[in-house]
Order: structure tokens, then sequence, then C-alpha cells
């Protein structure tokens, strides 16, 4: 079992999960650190060790997003846990600023967020 080595903050963020290149869920974080993520996306299926790319959504317009990719630890019970393989220098000051700026979660949007999967 992978032991993490910052603490996740929980923060409500859009995401989109990416897998073989295509879109597959779009659903929220739970929580967050600069090294991963754990993602509300109800029954993907998607297997541990999977790799898949998140796009989370920025705070600054409609279409702005920074994709990061990552690697699947878990996906059971509607949640996903995803850690990020590949995060260079300018990604990690945006992403330390979107852990700043995002709202917090509350608890209680799990069962409220928007959360799809999507089947091509």
């Amino acid at each position: 079992m992978e032991k993490r080595g910052l603490r996740r903050r929980p923060v409500h963020l859009n995401v989109l999960v990416r897998h073989r290149g295509l879109p597959v869920a779009f659903c929220s974080t739970l929580d967050m650190s600069l090294e991963g993520a754990r993602l509300y996306c109800g029954p993907l299926g998607l297997e541990p060790g999977s790799t898949v790319e998140v796009d989370l959504s920025l705070p600054e317009g409609d279409d702005a997003y920074l994709r990061l990719p990552g690697r699947v630890i878990h996906c059971d019970d509607g949640c996903m846990g995803v850690r990020f393989t590949v995060v260079d220098g300018a990604d990690v000051d945006t992403l330390d600023g979107l852990l700043d700026r995002a709202p917090r979660a509350d608890g209680e949007f799990r069962e409220a967020g928007a959360c799809y999967s999507i089947f091509l």
C-alpha cells in the first residue's frame, strides 16, 4: 500500500477524466494534494494501475484547465484515487495556487455533486 507524502485538502473542483485519450467521466474532487486526488466519479471500473489524465477546471474561465497525467490507485464505491505521475514546475505552481483558491468541500457535495460517466 502506498503512503501519501502530502496531506490532502478537502476541495471541490470539476474534473474531466480521460483514459487512453478519450473522456470517460465528468466528476468532482473530494480532496486533493500536489501528489494526487480522490475523485467522486461513479462506477467507472478502471483497474488499479490504469493510466489516466485528469483535467482540473481552473477558475480563470470556462475553458481553462490543468491536465495532469496519473495512475489509478483504487476505484471503488464510486470514488477513484489518482496519483499524479508527472508534474512539471509550472504545473506545480498552478496546482498549488489552485489548491489555495479552490472552494472547500463541505462533506455534502458528494451526494449532490455532478457526476456522470461518458460512454462512447
